[in-house]
Protein backbone atom coordinates (compact mmCIF):
# COMPACT_ATOMS: atom_id res chain seq x y z
CA UNK A 1 0.00 0.00 0.00
CA UNK A 2 2.99 1.95 0.66
CA UNK A 3 4.87 1.75 -2.15
CA UNK A 4 1.46 2.55 -4.49
CA UNK A 5 1.01 5.41 -2.33
CA UNK A 6 4.80 6.58 -2.70
CA UNK A 7 4.35 6.02 -6.74
CA UNK A 8 1.51 7.64 -6.79
CA UNK A 9 2.92 10.75 -5.56
CA UNK A 10 6.23 10.69 -8.08
CA UNK A 11 3.71 10.58 -10.69
CA UNK A 12 1.75 13.46 -9.41
CA UNK A 13 5.12 15.51 -9.11
CA UNK A 14 6.27 14.52 -12.72
CA UNK A 15 2.87 15.94 -14.39
CA UNK A 16 3.51 18.76 -12.38
CA UNK A 17 6.77 19.55 -13.18
CA UNK A 18 6.10 19.14 -17.05
CA UNK A 19 2.84 21.35 -16.88
CA UNK A 20 5.46 23.98 -15.58
CA UNK A 21 8.17 24.00 -18.18
CA UNK A 22 5.44 23.33 -20.96
CA UNK A 23 3.38 26.88 -19.75
CA UNK A 24 7.33 28.78 -19.47
CA UNK A 25 7.91 27.72 -22.77
CA UNK A 26 5.04 28.62 -23.94
CA UNK A 27 5.25 32.16 -22.58
CA UNK A 28 8.61 32.73 -23.70
CA UNK A 29 7.46 32.02 -27.51
CA UNK A 30 4.58 34.12 -27.15
CA UNK A 31 7.13 36.69 -25.49
CA UNK A 32 9.56 36.86 -28.35
CA UNK A 33 12.20 35.34 -26.51
CA UNK A 34 12.54 31.69 -28.23
CA UNK A 35 12.17 32.36 -32.06
CA UNK A 36 12.08 28.79 -34.13
CA UNK A 37 12.11 30.58 -37.08
CA UNK A 38 15.80 31.64 -36.16
CA UNK A 39 16.87 28.64 -33.55
CA UNK A 40 19.16 26.89 -36.58
CA UNK A 41 20.81 30.27 -37.46
CA UNK A 42 21.58 30.78 -33.80
CA UNK A 43 22.89 27.46 -33.45
CA UNK A 44 25.00 28.05 -36.78
CA UNK A 45 26.25 31.54 -35.27
CA UNK A 46 26.21 30.75 -31.77
CA UNK A 47 29.77 30.28 -31.35
CA UNK A 48 30.60 33.60 -33.69
CA UNK A 49 28.36 35.58 -31.51
CA UNK A 50 29.81 34.15 -28.24
CA UNK A 51 33.17 35.38 -29.51
CA UNK A 52 32.09 38.56 -30.25
CA UNK A 53 30.70 39.08 -27.08
CA UNK A 54 34.09 37.71 -25.17
CA UNK A 55 35.86 40.55 -27.21
CA UNK A 56 33.11 43.13 -26.34
CA UNK A 57 33.86 42.01 -22.63
CA UNK A 58 37.56 41.98 -22.83
CA UNK A 59 37.42 45.74 -24.83
CA UNK A 60 39.53 43.90 -28.32
CA UNK A 61 36.92 44.45 -30.46
CA UNK A 62 38.09 47.03 -33.27
CA UNK A 63 36.01 50.07 -34.13
CA UNK A 64 34.09 50.01 -37.54
CA UNK A 65 36.13 51.80 -39.94
CA UNK A 66 34.98 54.74 -41.62
CA UNK A 67 34.18 55.15 -45.14
CA UNK A 68 37.48 57.49 -45.81
CA UNK A 69 40.07 55.06 -44.15
CA UNK A 70 38.36 52.11 -46.28
CA UNK A 71 38.79 54.66 -49.39
CA UNK A 72 42.21 55.19 -48.61
CA UNK A 73 42.75 51.32 -48.83
CA UNK A 74 41.12 51.19 -52.23
CA UNK A 75 43.23 53.85 -53.79
CA UNK A 76 46.11 52.08 -52.45
CA UNK A 77 45.42 48.69 -53.53
CA UNK A 78 42.85 48.97 -56.09
CA UNK A 79 44.65 47.56 -59.36
CA UNK A 80 45.67 49.38 -60.65
CA UNK A 81 46.83 51.98 -57.64
CA UNK A 82 45.79 55.53 -58.27
CA UNK A 83 49.41 56.35 -58.87
CA UNK A 84 49.41 53.79 -61.80
CA UNK A 85 46.20 55.95 -62.88
CA UNK A 86 45.91 58.54 -65.60
CA UNK A 87 46.89 61.75 -65.59
CA UNK A 88 44.78 64.58 -66.83
CA UNK A 89 44.36 64.57 -70.52
CA UNK A 90 47.32 66.75 -71.56
CA UNK A 91 48.28 67.67 -68.29
CA UNK A 92 51.19 64.95 -68.42
CA UNK A 93 52.45 63.20 -65.09
CA UNK A 94 55.17 65.69 -64.22
CA UNK A 95 54.74 68.17 -61.83
CA UNK A 96 52.82 71.24 -62.24
CA UNK A 97 52.36 74.66 -59.94
CA UNK A 98 49.76 74.63 -57.60
CA UNK A 99 48.22 77.20 -55.10
CA UNK A 100 47.39 77.84 -51.69
CA UNK A 101 45.10 75.64 -50.11
CA UNK A 102 46.66 73.16 -51.93
CA UNK A 103 50.59 72.26 -52.05
CA UNK A 104 53.43 74.23 -54.34
CA UNK A 105 53.75 71.95 -56.35
CA UNK A 106 50.89 68.87 -57.70
CA UNK A 107 50.34 66.00 -59.30
CA UNK A 108 46.88 64.35 -60.35
CA UNK A 109 45.80 61.63 -61.02
CA UNK A 110 41.94 60.32 -62.26
CA UNK A 111 40.51 56.98 -62.80
CA UNK A 112 38.95 55.26 -65.89
CA UNK A 113 35.31 57.03 -65.35
CA UNK A 114 36.85 60.10 -65.03
CA UNK A 115 39.27 59.58 -68.13
CA UNK A 116 36.68 58.34 -70.51
CA UNK A 117 34.59 61.92 -70.03
CA UNK A 118 37.13 64.58 -68.45
CA UNK A 119 33.87 66.94 -69.50
CA UNK A 120 31.17 66.04 -67.95
CA UNK A 121 32.88 63.81 -65.51
CA UNK A 122 30.20 61.08 -64.55
CA UNK A 123 29.06 59.52 -61.08
CA UNK A 124 32.16 57.20 -60.26
CA UNK A 125 34.62 60.01 -61.02
CA UNK A 126 37.43 60.00 -59.03
CA UNK A 127 40.32 62.68 -59.02
CA UNK A 128 43.22 62.67 -57.01
CA UNK A 129 46.12 65.95 -55.92
CA UNK A 130 48.94 64.80 -54.31
CA UNK A 131 50.07 67.83 -52.89
CA UNK A 132 54.07 68.74 -52.60
CA UNK A 133 56.17 71.05 -50.92
CA UNK A 134 58.78 73.81 -53.16
CA UNK A 135 61.22 70.59 -53.18
CA UNK A 136 58.83 68.89 -55.22
CA UNK A 137 59.74 65.51 -52.86
CA UNK A 138 58.08 65.98 -50.02
CA UNK A 139 54.70 64.74 -50.20
CA UNK A 140 52.21 67.11 -48.07
CA UNK A 141 48.74 65.90 -48.52
CA UNK A 142 46.56 63.42 -50.89
CA UNK A 143 43.78 65.59 -51.75
CA UNK A 144 40.38 63.59 -53.47
CA UNK A 145 37.34 64.55 -55.15
CA UNK A 146 34.95 61.34 -55.57
CA UNK A 147 31.29 62.05 -57.32
CA UNK A 148 28.81 59.38 -55.92
CA UNK A 149 25.30 59.72 -57.11
CA UNK A 150 22.88 61.14 -54.44
CA UNK A 151 25.31 61.88 -52.24
CA UNK A 152 25.08 65.70 -52.44
CA UNK A 153 23.18 66.98 -54.75
CA UNK A 154 23.39 70.75 -54.16
CA UNK A 155 26.92 70.32 -54.71
CA UNK A 156 27.81 68.14 -57.73
CA UNK A 157 27.79 65.13 -55.92
CA UNK A 158 30.90 65.34 -54.73
CA UNK A 159 32.51 63.78 -51.77
CA UNK A 160 36.26 65.75 -50.58
CA UNK A 161 38.63 64.32 -48.41
CA UNK A 162 42.53 65.21 -48.06
CA UNK A 163 44.25 62.75 -46.41
CA UNK A 164 47.65 63.30 -44.20
CA UNK A 165 50.37 61.34 -46.00
CA UNK A 166 49.99 58.45 -43.75
CA UNK A 167 46.33 57.64 -44.96
CA UNK A 168 44.71 59.75 -41.78
CA UNK A 169 42.10 62.35 -42.35
CA UNK A 170 43.59 65.82 -42.14
CA UNK A 171 42.27 68.02 -39.86
CA UNK A 172 41.55 71.98 -39.49
CA UNK A 173 41.31 72.87 -36.22
CA UNK A 174 38.39 70.66 -34.94
CA UNK A 175 37.08 69.66 -37.91
CA UNK A 176 37.84 66.45 -39.84
CA UNK A 177 38.52 67.48 -43.68
CA UNK A 178 36.36 64.56 -45.51
CA UNK A 179 33.22 64.43 -46.84
CA UNK A 180 31.03 67.42 -47.42
CA UNK A 181 33.75 69.82 -47.01
CA UNK A 182 32.47 73.56 -46.74
CA UNK A 183 35.88 75.27 -47.32
CA UNK A 184 36.23 72.80 -50.97
CA UNK A 185 32.46 73.46 -51.92
CA UNK A 186 33.34 76.82 -51.59
CA UNK A 187 36.46 77.64 -53.41
CA UNK A 188 35.66 74.61 -56.25
CA UNK A 189 32.17 76.67 -56.45
CA UNK A 190 33.53 78.93 -58.48
CA UNK A 191 34.34 76.33 -61.57
CA UNK A 192 33.09 76.86 -65.18
CA UNK A 193 30.02 75.07 -66.03
CA UNK A 194 28.75 74.69 -62.44
CA UNK A 195 30.84 71.18 -61.70
CA UNK A 196 32.95 72.29 -58.98
CA UNK A 197 36.02 71.56 -61.27
CA UNK A 198 38.82 73.63 -62.17
CA UNK A 199 40.75 70.99 -64.62
CA UNK A 200 38.21 71.04 -67.52
CA UNK A 201 37.32 74.82 -67.61
CA UNK A 202 38.75 76.50 -70.76
CA UNK A 203 41.92 78.23 -70.59
CA UNK A 204 42.40 77.28 -67.09
CA UNK A 205 45.31 75.48 -65.35
CA UNK A 206 44.39 71.96 -63.20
Amino acid sequence: MKRIVVLSIVIVACCLIASGWMRHSTARAQSGTVNPQYSNQYQAGGQYQGAIQNQASSGTVQAQQTFESKFWSYLLRSEPAYRNWAPWPGQGADYYPGQSPHGAFLKMYINRTAAADPVNLPHGSVIIKENYGEDQKTLMAVTVMYRSQGYDSQNGDWYWAKYNPDGTVAMKGDVRLAGRVQGCIDCHSGAQGNDFVFANDNSASP
